[in-house]
């Protein structure tokens, strides 16, 4: 929580179902006019992926850049030429970062192995102390409304890209009729219509504990 400090933060927004070329394109020039106006004003950038690289040269040189890895980048995609050309990026930014920040020591050590060694710092992701410090009593009655009663509800956290797989889901609630599946975090691709499957949009970081605790199972449907 920085509301009460004097680190002050600029969000850089993008259009969704950048999957689309067309979209993605008009996605990246509104990136670069939101970046043309706050370039001056920053001492961080704060960097999460590979293709985010063109954006370093854009602000001053003193900023301090940030490279915060959640993710195995490469792992996504089965085009060689796109795995190449993130690998390129990432060890650009791997390099020119002043800091590397990892989500756990997996992630970690897939860098050190990759593009050599320095200094990489681990921070596991979506951890936060109070949420270690909440007990089930902590749950609101707004977090259990939200989950079906008579159903076994089955939640997923996190961002709902093209390596979702709704097919899987969709083959899970036509082999069960008890099952809904509720869905917490950012969309850029289409969710199918169900009426057993729920969208809630994106979830405040302090009703996640309460929220993964009101549902009876986790899930992570990933190609």
């Amino acid at each position: 929580d920085f509301s009460n400090t004097s680190v002050h933060f600029h969000k850089v927004y993008r259009l969704p179902l950048e999957r689309f070329a067309f979209i993605r394109c008009v996605s990246h020039f509104f990136v670069r006019i939101q970046l043309h106006f706050i370039r001056n004003k920053y001492n961080y950038i704060w960097l999460t992926s590979p293709m985010q690289v063109k954006m370093v040269g854009r602000f001053q040189n003193k900023s301090t850049i940030i490279y915060d890895c959640m993710d195995d980048h490469l792992s996504f995609s089965k085009d060689q030429k796109i795995n190449e050309l993130k690998f390129l990026n990432e060890k650009t930014i791997y390099n020119l970062s002043d800091l590397v920040i990892c989500s756990s020591g997996y992630l970690k050590n897939k860098l050190l192995k990759r593009y050599g060694d320095r200094n990489v710092v681990v921070v596991n992701n979506a951890v936060a102390d109070y949420m270690v410090q909440q007990s089930d009593a902590n749950i609101s009655e707004s977090v259990n409304s939200s989950m079906q009663p008579s159903l076994f509800n089955i939640s997923y956290f996190g961002t709902i890209s093209e390596w979702f797989d709704f097919d899987l889901i969709l083959y899970l609630l036509d082999s069960c009729e008890q099952i809904c599946i509720h869905l917490f975090g950012p969309s850029v691709v289409t969710i199918p219509c169900h009426n057993r499957i729920i969208y809630h949009g994106v979830l405040e970081h302090e009703k996640l504990y309460g929220t993964m605790v009101a549902s009876d199972a986790l899930i992570m449907p990933f190609v």
